[in-house]
């Protein structure tokens, strides 16, 4: 059944140059990330998610469901810089953009305040909000290395970041419930 649905998916959505009928990060990601497509598709569509990536002047376009798969997509098909280069994005919108206006928590929205329009209307802007934050898995397992192993949690773990030159140095830790 899971191969009918992924060759029903790839022949109704993903054209023969693997542009997606829904033209975005969040399609693009969702389609690669639940691996819907055979690898000579998932090429050209990864090639595609990279131009709208580069088209948002190296922002991220995505909301709640693209978020969590945009850096783990970039970084498992051979995109880990890209992924860090979203991460460490200074400009709106970006995570670390919120950090320098002043976030200690990651927002609902990426403009829940802005230079220009200080912070939105209450209604919609939890400054403590979990959506755009699906980047903390990304951030445990690839910057500080620190992956579960499927089958044992709280028991074993795998230690094994994946280093980026921009990125000097990064702290966590993992408590288990052993």
């Amino acid at each position: 059944m899971y191969r009918e649905i992924c060759y029903t998916f790839q022949k109704t959505f993903v054209s023969d140059n693997g542009v997606l009928e829904s033209d975005t990060q969040t399609a693009y990601l969702i389609a690669v990330g639940y691996k819907l497509l055979d690898e000579p598709t998932r090429v050209k569509v990864i090639a595609h998610l990279l131009r709208t990536i580069e088209e948002a002047g190296g922002h991220v376009q995505t909301g709640i469901h693209g978020i969590r798969l945009i850096c783990p997509v970039l970084a498992e098909y051979g995109h880990a810089d890209t992924a860090y280069d979203l991460l460490m994005k200074e400009t709106f919108p970006s995570w670390d953009f919120t950090i320098r206006n002043g976030a200690k928590t990651i927002w609902e929205r990426w403009d829940s305040w802005t230079p220009e329009n200080g912070f939105q209307s209450a209604n919609m802007n939890s400054l403590n909000h979990y959506a755009l934050g699906e980047v903390r898995e990304f951030m445990f397992a690839r910057l500080a290395g620190i992956e579960i192993v499927p089958g044992f949690a709280g028991k074993r773990l795998c230690l094994r970041p994946l280093t980026n030159r921009k990125i000097g140095f990064c702290k966590a830790s993992y408590r288990s419930c052993r």
